[in-house]
C-alpha cells in the first residue's frame, strides 16, 4: 500500500501525498507530485489508507480516524528517515496532514492543502449530507460510485474530538470557486488564520483539471524552493 520512489543523494527533502476519502495514490494530483519530485530529484512517497486501493480492510469497518492518521504516519516516518518532508493533502488528506505537521515540526517543513475538508468535518452534526445508520456514519458524496461513503460511527467523534491542529509551517492551500465540500469563504478563513498563501480557482472539490494541476504545481514548486534551502514569505495570501 506504500510507493517509495528514491530521488537522487543529497537532498534534504521528501515528499509525501495524502489522498482523501475514497481516494488512492495513482490520481492525477498523486502522480503530478510524483513528476514533480522527480524533475527535482526528491523523494516521493505515495500511500493508500487502509480499506482503500489494494490496501486490505473494509472502509465501513476498518477506516477510522485514528486508524487512516495512522497510515499517514508510517508515509511520513518513511519519508523523514533521511530528510525533512513536505506534505500534500487533498481534502481529507489536509485533516491528516494538519495534525502530523502540529506533532512533527521539525520533521514537516511545508504543507500544500488541496481543497482542504477541515471545516467540513468539523460541521458534520449540521450537514445534511450526513446521517447515521446504526453504527454507521453515512456521507453523501458526488464523487462516491454509490453516492456515498460509509464510515464507522466513531470516526467523527474522533476527530471533532481531535480538534483543529495548530502548526507555523510554510502553508499553500488551493480551492474551487465551486466546491462544495470546502467552499472557498471557508478556505480563506481557514488560510488567514494560519498566515498560508491562498489561490482560488475555477473548479470543483476535485481540482484535477488542467487549470487547477497547474496551480499546485506553481504551488508546489514555492513549497520546494523555500522547504529545500530557500526562504519563503508565510503571510502570501491572494485570491
Amino acid at each position: 500500500g506504500m510507493i517509495v520512489r528514491r530521488g537522487r543523494a543529497n537532498r534534504s527533502l521528501s515528499l509525501v501525498f495524502l489522498p482523501g476519502l475514497g481516494s488512492t495514490c495513482d490520481g492525477r494530483k498523486a502522480r503530478l507530485m510524483d513528476e514533480i519530485g522527480d524533475r527535482h530529484g526528491l523523494t516521493r512517497v505515495l500511500f493508500d489508507y487502509r480499506g482503500h486501493g489494494k490496501v486490505p480492510g473494509v472502509m465501513h469497518r476498518d477506516c477510522t480516524f485514528s486508524g487512516m492518521l495512522a497510515d499517514a504516519r508510517a508515509a511520513v516516518d518513511v519519508a523523514t528517515e533521511a530528510s525533512s518532508a513536505l506534505l500534500v493533502g487533498s481534502s481529507l488528506g489536509c485533516v491528516f496532514a494538519c495534525h502530523l505537521a502540529q506533532e512533527r515540526p521539525d520533521d514537516i517543513h511545508g504543507l500544500l492543502l488541496v481543497a482542504p475538508a477541515v471545516e467540513a468535518f468539523t460541521g458534520w452534526s449540521s450537514s445534511s449530507r450526513c446521517s447515521v445508520n446504526e453504527d454507521l456514519l453515512v456521507l453523501e458524496s458526488d464523487y462516491a460510485s454509490t453516492g456515498s461513503y460509509q464510515l464507522p460511527l466513531s470516526f467523527r467523534h474522533e476527530v471533532l474530538s481531535a480538534g483543529l491542529p495548530v502548526f507555523s509551517q510554510p502553508t499553500a492551500v488551493i480551492c474551487g470557486t465551486a466546491d462544495r465540500i470546502s467552499p472557498v469563504d471557508q478556505c480563506v478563513g481557514f488560510a488567514e488564520a494560519r498566515g498560508a498563501r491562498l489561490r482560488v480557482v475555477d473548479s470543483d472539490h476535485r481540482l484535477s483539471d488542467a487549470g487547477a494541476l497547474g496551480v499546485m504545481e506553481e504551488e508546489l514548486l514555492w513549497l520546494i524552493a523555500g522547504c529545500d534551502g530557500g526562504r519563503v514569505a508565510v503571510a502570501d495570501c491572494w485570491v
